[in-house]
């Protein structure tokens, strides 16, 4: 109960010291919180993720249940898995997002991380769909290129070609 309370409380003050910021100009980052593998609310704006140039993709956890046929969204998580480990010297953050069924636990989203290969990505989950709303994400995957001011330069709906993801994240970290 105790730390229930306390989550709760760190929870509250960080909504209302992101509530007090001014709002998000369009093609920034927003406030939305996200869940880590953990259960932990996380906000694209905490230190590890914004002021960086991150890769963000959105894909559908519901299609990684065991026996699915091969889908873009497995795919997506292997290709942002290899892009990460590419550029990760060179300052680039990967997160990936999965919007997950209703009633899928933890477990079973860390399993699917393992499933897919992304063990060295970071993966959060957007329990409600809306920080994936909230960046007009309506097909999975959907995945955003972030300069370090935290704008969208680049949007890929559907499987992003490997080739492109390389060359807009060597424009923006300014390497070849």
């Amino acid at each position: 109960m105790m730390i229930a309370a306390r989550c709760l409380r760190s929870v509250l003050a960080v909504a209302a010291a992101l509530s007090a910021t001014e709002p998000v100009p369009p093609g920034m980052i927003d406030a939305g919180f996200l869940q880590d593998l953990d259960g932990r609310s996380r906000a694209l704006r905490e230190p590890a993720w914004s002021g960086r140039v991150l890769l963000v993709s959105f894909v559908a956890i519901w299609s990684a249940r065991p026996g699915d046929r091969p889908n873009p969204n497995r795919s997506q998580a292997v290709f942002i898995r290899s892009i990460g480990s590419q550029f990760a010297s060179d300052g680039l953050k990967t997160l990936i997002v999965g919007v997950p069924p209703a009633g899928m636990t933890h477990g079973e989203l860390r399993n699917v991380g393992l499933a897919w290969g992304t063990d060295v990505v970071e993966i959060a989950v957007d329990p409600q769909g809306a920080v994936a709303r909230s960046h007009d994400v309506d097909r999975y995957p959907t995945t955003l290129l972030l300069d370090a001011a935290d704008r969208v330069v680049k949007r890929w709906e559907g499987l992003a070609p490997t080739h492109e993801l390389a060359s807009a994240i060597g424009d923006q970290l300014h390497v070849r």
